[in-house]
């Protein structure tokens, strides 16, 4: 429970008593009834007004606070319609302080995404009024194209990518070519001319065949329409075809003494899937560390996986923080 006590009070328990604390002191009484007197006017005000009289004193000065903020900027040697960033997140700020107005001002680089981004702020008054608000943003071009691609595919997949021209301009663009490009894995169809109106949106699908084999793809899709033109480049993981498996292996390097393990390939192991990965660790807090990292990432699903993968995250936060001497 919260209690309040007058300045008098703090006073006369302070000034109240002598050095041996069972009697009142001359000097003590002269404190006392100066507190008294000072605070007087005070108790005549009423709990609102108070409020207002603390709120407008003087404070002391707040100490430096670091606040996380997050601005998308702009990508090196970028070319016009070169577009390969797709970043979702352009702006996120825990805190921004606004002038007298009440207004504040952002900087950020959009992204090569051609689509709207939604604006999301909150805030509150020095008095505890509380407000939210929204707006959105587009990001448009004349004419670019919108393919469709998955995350990820597995080695043998044949892959139907939709892919829409569009038509940004109130004038016909008349025949738009469309040129595709993939990594060593990846082989695709041949897109004939599509013809463009004015305000069009025409949707394409483009076969992709993976074949064997692992690895991040890249696949670029170049299209050109009347003066414009328009480049999109996305990113596929090719996974091997059937189920994952691993085989790990440890021990103590010693001077002169190597470590030996013989690893067996079995049979009917996909193409191109066999992956090697040796690490040395000088210490076993390093290999401790190691071992926490493959904790770390993004979580994900519902409630139940989120925590399963949250508290984990939050005790290796834990163990990677620098310790300081003085902790027990």
């Amino acid at each position: 429970m919260a209690f309040w006590r007058k300045p008098a009070d703090f006073a006369r328990d302070k000034a109240g008593k002598d050095d041996d604390g069972d009697r009142e002191a001359p000097e003590g009484k002269a404190r006392l009834m100066e507190a008294d007197e000072a605070f007087a006017g005070d108790e005549q005000l009423d709990m609102k007004k108070a409020k207002r009289e603390v709120a407008r004193r003087p404070r002391p000065a707040q100490s430096i606070s670091y606040v996380r903020e997050f601005a998308h900027g702009p990508r090196a040697n970028r070319k016009p319609n070169d577009r390969v960033d797709f970043t979702e997140t352009l702006y996120w700020s825990a805190a921004i302080p606004t002038g007298p107005n009440g207004e504040a001002t952002v900087r950020f680089h959009l992204a090569d995404s051609v689509t709207s981004f939604k604006a999301i702020a909150g805030g509150y008054s020095a008095d505890g009024a509380i407000g939210a608000g929204e707006a959105s943003l587009e990001s448009v071009q004349p004419f670019y194209l919108e393919p469709k691609l998955p995350l990820e595919v597995s080695a043998g997949d044949r892959v139907q990518v939709p892919l829409a021209l569009v038509n940004g301009t109130s004038a016909p663009l008349g025949a738009a070519r469309v040129n595709v490009t993939t990594g060593k894995l990846l082989q695709h169809g041949d897109l004939g001319p599509v013809s463009l109106r004015a305000g069009d949106r025409v949707r394409q699908l483009v076969a992709l065949d993976v074949g064997q084999g692992s690895g991040a793809q890249k696949v670029a899709f170049e299209g050109s329409a009347g003066n414009y033109t328009d480049r999109v480049e996305r990113t596929i993981s090719v996974k091997p075809s059937g189920f994952p498996f691993e085989v790990a292996f440890g021990g103590m390097l010693a001077p002169q003494k190597p470590v030996l393990h013989k690893v067996t390939i079995p049979e009917g192991v996909a193409p191109g899937s066999v992956e090697f990965q040796a690490a040395v660790f000088p210490t076993p807090l390093a290999n401790m560390t190691q071992a926490l990292s493959r904790l770390i990432q993004e979580p994900s699903g519902c409630f139940e996986q989120t925590s399963s993968t949250t508290y984990p995250m939050t005790m290796a936060q834990q163990y990677s923080s620098p310790t300081r001497a003085d902790q027990k």
